[in-house]
């Protein structure tokens, strides 16, 4: 991973692109930059956001086997088959599925669980159209009726370190949006957002 920074003649303004090794990653245009002088933080760790990952226990309210409809919407590296036997072997109703389930106001919450953010692994054209896939599924889910009780899961591989040991290793920076989509969508949606 690599920073190329160029600054514009005459303008103040410097180009930064981000690169990895398939090419460019990320590109901003126009950035102005100044010393903070007096707003400088004393200790230079103070410039960075730390997320921490905190485990917590399954919520002691959580449905009895079969009491929820499982669908699950398949990655290409063949999790979803093996999610869906599992599901199915610990008693839950389960089913593979190409796309958010059609309302269903009388019957047991839908748990959606898409695994296609696995098959996030460039960033190129298809990541873009990948990404956007992800997002009509959360919009069409957005779109039924309250009483219809669905939650969407995003199922996602080294998106983010989840512990210090897994800060120093390569993140999987194609499926790194959807950490922040998904914290807008437990905001915005948070019965509609299971994690």
């Amino acid at each position: 991973m690599s920073v190329h920074l160029i600054r514009r003649a005459g303008s103040g303004l410097i180009d930064a692109t981000l690169r990895d090794g398939q090419g460019p990653a990320l590109e901003l245009r126009g950035l102005r930059l100044q010393p903070l002088g007096e707003r400088a933080p004393a200790d230079p760790a103070d410039c960075f956001y730390d997320l921490q990952w905190v485990p917590a226990e399954p919520a002691a309210s959580a449905a009895p086997a079969g009491a929820r409809r499982w669908c699950l919407i398949a990655d290409q590296g063949g999790l979803g088959p093996a999610l869906l036997n599992a599901l199915r072997q610990a008693g839950e109703t389960a089913e593979l599925v190409d796309g958010p389930p059609a309302a269903d106001d009388a019957g047991a919450p839908i748990e959606l669980v898409d695994l296609r953010a696995l098959d996030l692994s460039r960033l190129d054209a298809e990541h873009a159209a990948g990404l956007h896939r992800l997002l009509l599924g959360a919009q069409a889910l957005e779109r039924l009726p309250p009483s219809s009780r669905a939650r969407l899961w995003w199922v996602t591989r080294g998106a983010m370190a989840v512990s210090p040991a897994e800060a120093a290793t390569a993140l999987a920076l194609a499926q790194s949006p959807l950490s922040g989509l998904a914290a807008v969508m437990a905001t915005e949606q948070g019965e509609r957002w299971g994690g």
